[in-house]
């Protein structure tokens, strides 16, 4: 930990703090001393997750280092006015020795500069998300099945008016939703539906009990609002066994073959599928699941990775 004595500038700045604080020189010294304590003095690789810390590698100028790309942050509203953003990636881009991306999208533009980056697309553990019995969460109990569930961050890329259509199209399932309100204003005309329950942001241990009460899953993104990310929750819900609805966003589209899966490109498709798959599990019929595959675990991106670094070092 580094202790920063600053309240007013993370307060002012917002997200916009990570990059400039990261860019201090306080920093970097804090960081090279914890280096120097576990004697790591003059080869060693980093590894970033996000363009925001580029600035502490321009500091540190490690020997190698890998750059991977989560979201694409300048199609994120909360992001994409951050100062040298695009900066950030052009350096990246320059200087990285090893690049990842998470999305397809975001590796092909990254394949303008560096021929060599690599899609890794998201995974899951599959012995944390494993299809077993949980019991209902307590503030669950009051609502009915069959519910149709949504777990992850409400923001700009959640189409509110295809849900709202949904809410009234099929009064008789129950929508619940959990996770942080990036943008509580775009969301909060979902919940003056009756058949619409937010019930808060949820510690991550609890997430696979709750997926568990969920009878379908979904993803009701905008496709034309997504911002080049590959959502780690598919992967989480198809681990769970789930069937699932989801607009055609990041890596989702190689699912479309799995029986219990529905990749929608359209609102009319994604109301399409809730009402196929809410009709199956209201008579009582099976719904075909496919596992997880080999290459979606996280232990198989972290080889992946090491691959690519150890040949770097």
């Amino acid at each position: 930990d580094i202790v920063v004595p600053e309240l007013l500038y993370p307060l002012w700045l917002q997200r916009k703090w990570t990059s400039y604080i990261f860019g201090k020189k306080h920093i970097a010294q804090c960081v090279t001393k914890a280096l120097q304590w576990l004697e790591i003095i003059d080869s060693y690789h980093m590894f970033l997750s996000a363009p925001l810390f580029v600035p502490l590698v321009q500091n540190l100028k490690p020997s190698s280092w890998s750059f991977d790309a989560l979201d694409n942050l300048l199609k994120q509203p909360f992001y994409r006015d951050t100062p040298n953003l695009q900066k950030f990636y052009e350096y990246a881009l320059e200087n990285a020795h090893c690049i990842f991306a998470n999305s397809a999208e975001t590796t092909q533009w990254f394949k303008e500069k560096r021929p060599d980056a690599q899609w890794i697309a998201n995974g899951v553990d599959t012995e944390i998300f494993a299809p077993k019995r949980y019991s209902r969460p307590p503030d669950m109990h009051h609502i009915a099945p069959l519910t149709v569930g949504y777990a992850g961050k409400m923001q700009e890329m959640v189409d509110v008016e295809m849900l709202e259509t949904a809410f009234a199209q099929f009064p008789n399932l129950n929508f619940v939703f959990i996770g942080q309100q990036l943008n509580p204003k775009w969301v909060e005309p979902l919940w003056k539906h009756s058949n619409a329950y937010y019930l808060g942001d949820k510690p991550y241990q609890l997430l696979p009990q709750y997926l568990s009460a969920f009878d379908i899953c979904m993803i009701p993104y905008s496709i034309a609002h997504q911002h080049g990310g590959d959502p780690i929750k598919f992967y989480e819900y198809l681990a769970m066994g789930k069937p699932i609805v989801t607009t055609e966003i990041g890596g989702v589209g190689r699912f479309k073959e799995y029986p219990q899966v529905v990749v929608a490109q359209t609102s009319a498709q994604f109301l399409d599928g809730l009402h196929t798959l809410s009709s199956k599990l209201n008579m009582n019929q099976t719904i075909e699941k496919r596992e997880v595959p080999q290459e979606h675990l996280w232990k198989t991106k972290a080889t992946q990775m090491l691959t690519c670094i150890s040949t770097t070092i």
